[in-house]
């Protein structure tokens, strides 16, 4: 697929986490085909250039007696083994004034949490450009923001043998139209390999998923798509009347061209 887009001259990266299309064509970008492939094409991308990638999944909370601090754990889901990632931050878990109806020193509801101005949390946080909460003590609001980019960051294995992100180093994820073009070439793989990034998609090239991809975004100056994939897309929603034995979903690119072709 990959390939198939840079051969018409469409711009095809990952920008901070997310995809990004600029197509050459001016045709309108299928919201269909958007739906259905954004998640194969950036497996594809990963397979094909070696890159890592995490995936946030979810926030765990956890008191620690023995320290200064309690904790807080982000959870990240690698896209090639589909193993997990953590980060852990300090935190507090406990709430710092009276109110109405609680008093200072209360615990806070579970996964609530309220992370220490200047923290490494907040300067993390404030790198990545999310929107901030309206108070510091309603960050668990906004934790879902986390969820649409891609991630990427080394690994270490600590003492208790979890896999945790070194240096609580991790940054969104960007990989260059130039890398893309470069290990396309120089693989020559698109549309042959078994892509592994099953924290994605599985194990296959194409699935089908409910609603938008997570991890696609098609910019403003980048409205359109090739007309081979406009032609895949109208493929996919032609009627077959018997001229095709392969359901259009499993077809290649030329089987896709050749039943579109038959319905015209």
């Amino acid at each position: 697929m990959i390939k198939h887009l840079m051969a018409q001259g469409d711009y095809v990266a990952i920008e901070n986490g997310l995809l990004v299309i600029k197509p050459a064509s001016g045709k309108p970008v299928p919201t269909d085909w958007l739906k259905s492939e954004g998640d194969a094409l950036i497996a594809q991308i990963l397979d094909c250039t070696d890159t890592p990638a995490y995936q946030y999944t979810h926030h765990t909370t956890a008191v620690e007696p023995k320290y200064s601090s309690d904790r807080l754990t982000l959870w990240f889901r690698s896209a090639s083994t589909d193993s997990n990632v953590l980060i852990h931050f300090n935190v507090d878990l406990t709430r710092k004034r009276d109110s109405s109806k609680h008093k200072a020193g209360g615990k806070l509801p579970e996964g609530k949490f309220i992370p220490r101005k200047n923290s490494k949390f907040v300067q993390w946080w404030q790198r990545l450009k999310l929107t901030k909460p309206r108070y510091i003590s309603e960050y668990h609001e906004k934790l879902h923001l986390l969820k649409p980019p891609l991630f990427t960051g080394t690994t270490e294995l600590a003492k208790n043998h979890q896999v945790r992100f070194q240096d609580k180093k991790i940054e969104l994820l960007s990989v260059t139209y130039e890398d893309i073009k470069f290990s396309v070439t120089r693989r020559d793989l698109i549309g042959n390999s078994s892509v592994n990034h099953r924290g994605l998609i599985g194990t296959g090239h194409r699935v089908e998923i409910t609603g938008p991809p997570v991890n696609a975004m098609v910019t403003d100056d980048s409205e359109y798509v090739s007309d081979l994939v406009r032609l895949k897309n109208n493929a996919i929603r032609a009627t077959y009347k018997g001229t095709v034995s392969t359901p259009p979903e499993q077809q290649t690119t030329d089987e896709w061209l050749a039943a579109y072709k038959s319905t015209v």
